[in-house]
């Protein structure tokens, strides 16, 4: 036999909901918290000290180098001796990396922070089911991934805009800047226009990688073997006499390529040497110490070198002395070959059609995989 449950005492008295009184700040408010509250996600602020460790090596990798060639323009004058034949800046001139340069020697710090950045910030909240309760305020998805990019990008441009700036503005405090105020802005404007070209072109791929899966070390692995992978096909592929098409492919390189476009300068991918004997035979050399210098082509008898004509020194005309500095001197042509230089380099419209394309391919598989995303609110 069940004893009777004892009577409760609890009385509800009133019932009812408490006004907000405070400004409403609507979507564009929602939208601002989002952004901060990445911004401080990625940059480990507010976390434990191992999260901070990959942003801080990220960002200085991105800056040493930045520091070294300012110093190494510091230095140059502070041994400057007038009256010397060859002053410090004249031997300190061929060890600076100048803007566009300067890319390639940070390519690792900016692989690095956008496979570490972007998996960051949107992997836990699909993971964790923190997206749901995003979307049950103000934000809808397309205002939600808005915050999340435009986070990803300024966190970007602290390796892609800030090391070049500041070189930049080192230089020109030592004399090795642009030459007046009008160049020193078209230089500041390129910086910056490459510089968010670079950030913006890592951020969607890393998006788009990381929009397929919740797994973040599966989204950051994935950005690192595509960006990589398709460097080292494309290099391998081109060595080999490829089509140049596949530069388009190539991952790694293609965003510099881009920012020699805004430098106005070109690169050159693939050099060949063709060497053709008596007999009529053919063979191609690489020197890979060649890349990156001025396209000509340039060809000899047996017995001359590149550039010169039967019983002239190479790179000079009949009668005058010196070595050709396109081919630092060497003497290709003296085993008896007739060789030609050439050198092949995309064209600046293959080359920015080629970055913007990858850029919308990655905006489709953005919006495609979260137009498509089932959420629980």
């Amino acid at each position: 036999m069940s004893e009777e449950a004892a009577p409760t005492t609890t009385r509800i008295m009133d019932r009812g909901y408490r006004r907000y009184v405070g400004e409403r700040l609507g979507i564009r408010g929602a939208q601002r918290s989002v952004y901060r509250y990445t911004l401080q996600r990625v940059l480990g602020i507010h976390r434990m000290f191992r999260f901070k460790l990959l942003p801080m090596l990220a960002i200085g990798i991105a800056y040493v180098p930045m520091l070294v060639f300012v110093g190494i323009a510091v230095i140059s004058n502070q041994v400057q001796v007038p009256g010397r034949l060859v002053s410090g800046r004249a031997l300190a001139d061929p060890l600076l990396k100048y803007y566009p340069d300067y890319y390639g020697t940070i390519i690792a710090a900016i692989v690095l922070f956008a496979a570490f950045v972007a998996p960051e910030v949107l992997c836990p909240d699909r993971r964790t089911g923190m997206l749901g309760l995003y979307l049950a305020s103000p934000l809808n998805r397309w205002s939600y991934l808005a915050a999340k990019a435009a986070a990803v990008l300024t966190v970007m441009a602290m390796v892609t805009v800030g090391p070049p700036l500041v070189l930049l503005i080192g230089y020109s405090t030592q004399g090795f800047g642009p030459a007046g105020l009008a160049e020193w802005m078209r230089t500041l404007g390129r910086i910056l226009a490459a510089g968010l070209a670079v950030g913006l072109f890592h951020t969607m791929i890393a998006l788009a990688l990381s929009s397929i899966t919740s797994r973040r070390a599966a989204a950051s692995a994935a950005f690192v073997v595509l960006v990589v992978g398709t460097g080292a096909l494309g290099g391998l592929v081109l060595a080999n006499h490829g089509p140049i098409g596949v530069a388009s492919a190539d991952l790694l390189t293609l965003p510099q390529e881009a920012v020699y476009r805004v430098f106005g300068r070109r690169h050159d991918i693939a050099w060949e040497y063709r060497e053709t004997d008596a007999n009529g035979g053919s063979g191609v050399v690489q020197p890979p110490f060649f890349e990156g210098r001025p396209a000509f082509t340039a060809t000899t008898s047996p017995g001359t070198s590149p550039g010169t004509s039967p019983g002239t020194s190479p790179g000079t005309s009949p009668g005058t002395d010196g070595a050709d500095p396109a081919l630092g001197g060497i003497d290709l042509g003296g085993l008896g070959f007739n060789v030609v230089e050439s050198c092949r380099v995309v064209p600046t419209s293959y080359v920015y059609f080629a970055f913007a394309g990858w850029m919308v391919l990655a905006f489709g598989i953005v919006v495609f995989n979260y137009r498509r995303l089932q959420v629980t609110r």
